[in-house]
């Protein structure tokens, strides 16, 4: 629970530091100390706690959320035309490559060697290498720095903003919602329920994961005709609803079914709320916008696994399941009243 430590101070640091030091610092200088993560491993002497590269923002589900990604973000509108779009790719390559990144150890292991240790040096050397040239895609960033502006540096003033709190609230039930029904607790409760084999739920889950990178690209064209708001929350009340039937299925077919119509829908959401967000406020706010909300949902999503667990040893199988469900649901219709006459 505690490896989320790199997940939300970073943001808080992002959201504080966006103005006095500059988008383009930020960007550029995560990468560089990127490199220094996996020297952990290859130099063990390195003092873990007085390494700047836990800033990085490798999380408990493994995936790169560190400051820069609030920047990204909050920059693609002022890069891009059509930002609905270019933000449903940069999801979809994030994705993509995320789990490109996991597939990779399995290669490592069965075509160069097996021994645990060489195998770990070596992913951090290419850990290393891709994090240089990460740097050398930020120097050809421009024109991402904005003025100042009246939104206010700090974070208990950040929350003052009616719009940021209510987000932040909301986002951090959403994230609350979904920390109940991980991937690792998803492939739990099927084994628990179906005693579903290892091998089998890694195909499942391995089209889930192609169904869901094709929902972000199809997400921007929904919200052109229909726009960001009803979008992110139409798909996300469809997906939600799925989820709940899926415990309510007799048999591991019908459950997988519907764990992929939910896929079809559940990260619909994504794109679409980063594109929402920039409706909602303007180019100088939104980076502090991103970082802030992100926080919440970094911190609220903690005690779901152990609820489930707790929940898991009750041998109430179905509630983890119902419980997210119900919760996102509610969200879903919270922001929707509150933003409905707001932003499409």
């Amino acid at each position: 629970m505690f490896c989320t430590r790199g997940g939300a101070p970073e943001r808080g640091f992002t959201s504080l530091t966006d103005e006095p030091v500059g988008r383009y610092p930020t960007v550029f200088t995560t990468p560089r100390t990127k490199p220094l993560t996996p020297m952990e491993g290859v130099t063990p002497k390195t003092p873990a706690v007085k390494n700047p590269s836990h800033w990085d923002g490798k999380g408990v589900i493994g995936t790169e959320t560190g400051p820069f990604q609030s920047v990204e973000v909050g920059i693609i509108p002022k890069l891009a035309r059509n930002p609905g779009r270019v933000l449903g790719v940069y999801n979809l390559l994030g994705y993509s490559f995320s789990s490109l990144g996991s597939f990779s150890i399995p290669l490592l292991s069965h075509f160069i060697t097996s021994d645990t240790i060489i195998m770990a040096k070596l992913v951090f050397i290419l850990y290393i290498i891709m994090s240089m040239l990460l740097i050398l895609v930020y120097r050809k960033i421009m024109n991402i720095e904005v003025g100042h502006n009246g939104m206010s540096k700090n974070l208990p003033g950040l929350l003052l903003h009616q719009d940021v709190r209510n987000l932040s609230v909301l986002f951090a039930l959403d994230a609350f919602g979904g920390s109940l029904i991980t991937q690792s607790l998803l492939t739990l409760w099927f084994y628990l329920r179906f005693h579903a084999s290892a091998s089998s739920l890694g195909i499942v889950f391995g089209i889930s994961s192609i169904i869901t990178a094709i929902s972000l690209i199809i997400a921007p064209l929904i919200a052109e005709r229909i726009g960001n708001l009803h979008t992110m929350v139409f798909t996300h009340i469809t997906s939600n609803i799925f989820l709940i039937l899926i415990p309510f299925m007799n048999s591991l077919y019908w459950a997988v079914v519907f764990l992929f119509l939910r896929q079809s829908f559940s990260q619909m959401d994504v794109p679409t709320r980063q594109a929402f967000i920039s409706q909602i406020f303007n180019d100088e706010e939104r980076v502090k916008v991103f970082a802030v909300t992100n926080i919440f949902r970094n911190i609220s999503s903690l005690p779901g696994p152990v609820l489930v667990g707790f929940i898991f040893s009750l041998r109430l199988l179905y509630l983890p399941l119902v419980m997210s469900g119900a919760i996102k649901l509610s969200y879903d219709v919270t922001i929707y009243k509150l933003y409905k006459n707001k932003a499409r």
